[in-house]
């Protein structure tokens, strides 16, 4: 119940005798009378409206006093203080009849709005704001799989036996780890630019059962460095694998030399063994195979990017062109081409869908395929038919930088894109959180933004992996570093981040996993039981972590409701 609480201005008036002075007029002879007192004022009554109830990780209220009335009609202000609850809450104009309350956390809040007239007097009434605790997401069971050096997961598929296949890359030769490559302890470039030390990393593929436990790994590659970034079944049990490599011995053979990547593709059996690979690009450059996608005709498209300009590639339009190749059954190239601009264009995530592919990626050119660019890196979205021309294509993004890491095509017959947003302006609305947010954006079939959502806090967010719900929503996954905005808790450095969105982005529930250190979330699915199966790393031994061999390890987690 609210408390209403009247102040009053103590009046004093003398009633005893009302003194009229009277002359006469020396014109006409009437009398005149002094001026009467003036109407009393009277208390305003104050209305802070509602108690409201939300479900976290909702945290905004819109709180309204227009209720509020005056007898005398002349409230000249309003003011809203918060006078208990958590800590955390932020008012964004406390000085208006009407504002929002943000940053709210789970709690009850109590707000106090002051009334006051024109006459000095005024009036207060509270409200209060329940914040209660979202819908729960369990650990089901984790699994940390690798050795003593670096172990990564990159990609993770369900298999049609209720298990889990699991591609990425590692650098141990101990622990869950057996048939590493010996390679040097050294310094490799990346296409990136960015140069890593270290021992140089076989491709890394496990499969586990439905509870976890390995049913059997294999380390592919040569003496030099070796990443698996993607995996897929395949319609004779087995599986098709894609990434990069830059050796010419051991399990590769083909290397195109130049010292820079070629990219890599490898066919296994449902045990794992080696069936045949292909070593893909040219000598000049780097040539990264991102996805693989198994092809109805029995064959494989490849989505990735490449700086060649010899070998594999046949013509390139700037520094960095988008790759896209087809395969036959047995891995020979059927065609190839590259799209895109003068300047770099990059393709992350590729799905097939009802008359060809939609894949997306980013791109800092604005001439060639490329149109519409906001301005250092957008977001880059291009449907093409099974041929590889180009349908329609999209630039989405601001004036800062945005990146698309994840699409999916989506029952309507849209798209729904997971990837990184730093812009507050151009495509990117809602207010961006400080440094990056993770940026969700839903397209129509012809790539319309229908809606989109800036998701973090004040630091660093990426969304890495987006897979359409059951319930018409999107579970997300990828790394967080804020403990402020969308994100209510943090273990310390970078967790791996989910985030449950409904059909139209409204945040469901979310939650950060991990420890002490650094973990990230690369790749997610739904799983038959309505829940979730991730894949990423993990550094930490603690928290939500049990089971590090040490330094990063491989981290596959299973949710569930």
């Amino acid at each position: 119940m609210k408390k209403i609480f009247l102040f009053f201005l103590i009046v004093f008036a003398t009633q005893a005798q009302v003194f009229i002075s009277c002359k006469k007029d020396s014109a006409s002879g009437s009398l005149t009378n002094n001026p009467p007192n003036p109407p009393p004022n009277h208390l305003p009554i104050a209305n802070a409206g509602n108690d409201t109830t939300i479900v976290a990780p909702a945290n905004t209220v819109n709180v309204d006093g227009s209720a509020s009335t005056d007898p005398d009609n002349n409230i000249t202000s309003y003011l809203w203080t918060k006078i208990s609850g958590p800590v955390s809450f932020s008012i964004a104009n406390a000085g208006t009849v009407k504002t929002q309350i943000t940053n709210l956390i789970e709690g009850v809040y109590q707000l106090e709005l002051k009334v006051l007239d024109a006459g000095g007097l005024f009036a207060k009434d509270t409200v209060t704001i329940t914040v209660s605790p979202g819908p729960s997401i369990a650990i089901q069971w984790q699994k940390a799989f690798g050795g003593t050096r670096v172990d990564i997961a990159q990609s993770i598929q369900p298999t049609s036996d209720g298990g889990y296949i699991v591609a990425g890359n590692t650098n141990s030769q101990d622990g869950d780890v057996m048939g590493y490559h010996q390679g040097i302890n050294g310094c490799y470039q990346t296409c990136f630019g960015q140069t890593i030390c270290d021992y140089f990393p076989d491709g890394l593929v496990v499969k586990l059962s439905g509870s976890g436990t390995i049913q059997w790994q294999k380390t592919l590659g040569g003496s030099a460095a070796d990443n698996l970034l993607s995996i897929q079944s395949t319609t004779d049990g087995g599986y098709i694998a894609s990434g990069l490599t830059y050796s010419n011995d051991g399990d590769v053979s083909g290397y195109h030399g130049g010292n820079e990547a070629d990219a890599w593709v490898v066919k296994l059996s449902s045990s794992g063994d080696i069936q045949w690979q292909k070593v893909l690009g040219g000598s000049t450059g780097c040539d990264f195979a991102n996805v693989i996608l198994p092809t109805p005709d029995g064959g494989y498209m490849i989505a990735g990017h490449t700086d060649s300009h010899d070998g594999d590639i046949t013509s390139i339009a700037g520094e960095r062109d988008v790759w896209i190749v087809k395969l036959n059954s047995s891995g020979a190239i059927q065609w190839q081409k590259t799209i895109g601009g003068d300047k770099s264009d990059y393709a992350y995530s590729f799905q097939s869908t009802s008359d060809g592919y939609i894949l997306a990626g980013y791109t800092y050119s604005n001439n060639g395929d490329v149109f519409g660019n906001h301005g250092d890196a957008d977001a880059w979205i291009v449907k093409i038919d099974n041929n590889g021309t180009i349908q329609w294509q999209k630039t989405l993004g601001g004036s800062n930088e945005e990146i698309a890491r994840s699409i999916q095509p989506t029952p309507d017959g849209g798209y729904i894109v997971a990837g990184s947003a730093k812009s507050n302006n151009g495509d990117v609305s809602g207010g961006n959180h400080g440094g990056s947010d993770a940026w969700i954006i839903k397209l129509s079939n012809g790539g319309t933004i229908q809606w989109q959502k800036s998701l973090g806090g004040s630091y660093e967010e990426i969304a890495r992996s987006v897979q359409s719900t059951t319930d018409g929503g999107y579970i997300i996954t990828g790394s967080a570093v804020s403990t402020n905005g969308d994100i209510s808790n943090n273990h310390g450095g970078q967790d791996a981040w989910i985030v449950k969105l409904n059909s139209n982005g409204a945040i469901q529930w979310q939650r950060s996993i991990g420890g002490t250190n650094d973990e990230v979330a690369n790749s997610v699915q739904t799983t038959v039981d309505g829940g979730y199966i991730i894949a990423g790393q993990a550094l930490s031994n603690n928290g939500d972590v049990s089971g590090n061999h040490g330094a990063t390890d491989a981290w596959i987690v299973k949710l569930k409701q």
